[in-house]
């Protein structure tokens, strides 16, 4: 704990806690219980990350809080693409205005082509009401900024001009503020006098070549494999091992010596008289 942080101890702590309960008795078998514990397993939280200045969370976690500085990546996000599919075999949604009443609409059949107006008016409601939720989990995200809120994405430029997506917060961005390439390669805004933009921003490069610092790990903790308890053998391999031995057998009159052991053994145990030699 002396030479580690607050979340390698936390990660012991856990990986202890998953030893304990894999524990079968035989050693074998708790190797195998902790195999299957450990790839449902996930890192602990960090104790020590409370009391840092970052945090990294998702929008709906950050509903309620503010922050002095916000990052806010990927607004090159398109709240249309995914899901199931482009064409699910059926859409079921709740009519607008409505207090509760439900529409369901089949997909069309590809074989007869044949047009499904209600089918493609259930879709468009669909993805009206889930560009209404994208544009919602924005504002908020946006407006968790005190003092100061970054923006990124990635936009594409096609003949001098930026095109970003369509239905995407930087696509909004654009329709709103008028966003644009000047002449000499600089990103403005036609409708914006606050906004500080930069496209293709330059990052500060790690030097490849530098060598990395190697970590000084202790000893490992002496370990020592312990016997089998059991061996485990298929069915089918008895016949095999069967074989085997008795293919081995150098000595003629073992077969002999064992019958008559057993047939004494029987007569000892029916209490008769053993037999004249």
């Amino acid at each position: 704990a002396s030479n580690g942080s607050s979340a390698g101890v936390a990660n012991c702590r856990c990986f202890l806690d998953l030893l304990s309960r894999a524990e079968q008795g035989i050693p074998e078998e708790t190797l195998v219980k902790a195999e299957l514990l450990l790839q449902n397993a996930y890192a602990p939280p960090d104790p020590g990350a409370a009391p840092s200045p970052v945090e990294l969370m998702t929008v709906h976690r950050a509903k309620g809080l503010e922050f002095d500085v916000l990052f806010l990546p990927f607004l090159d996000w398109n709240p249309l693409s995914g899901g199931r599919g482009s064409h699910p075999p059926y859409l079921l949604e709740r009519l607008p205005g409505s207090t509760g009443e439900l529409l369901i609409a089949m997909a069309p059949d590809r074989r007869r082509d044949k047009s499904a107006s209600f089918y493609q008016l259930l879709r468009k409601i669909g993805e009206r009401k889930r560009l209404a939720e994208a544009k919602r989990i924005f504002y908020v995200a946006a407006t968790r900024a005190r003092r100061s809120l970054y923006l990124s994405g990635i936009v594409r430029v096609r003949n001098g001009e930026i095109s970003p997506r369509k239905e995407s917060p930087l696509g909004w961005l654009d329709k709103h503020y008028g966003l644009k390439q000047s002449e000499n390669g600089e990103l403005v805004a036609e409708n914006n006098s606050f906004l500080d933009l930069h496209l293709n921003p330059v990052l500060t490069s790690v030097d490849p070549d530098e060598p990395a610092k190697a970590t000084d790990l202790p000893e490992p903790l002496p370990f020592e494999p312990e016997p089998l308890p059991y061996n485990t053998v298929a069915p089918s391999q008895l016949t095999e091992k069967v074989e085997q031995l008795q293919g081995e057998e150098d000595d003629p009159y073992a077969r002999a010596r064992g019958t008559v052991t057993h047939r004494l053994l029987e007569y000892l145990g029916k209490e008769d008289p053993m037999p004249p030699t």
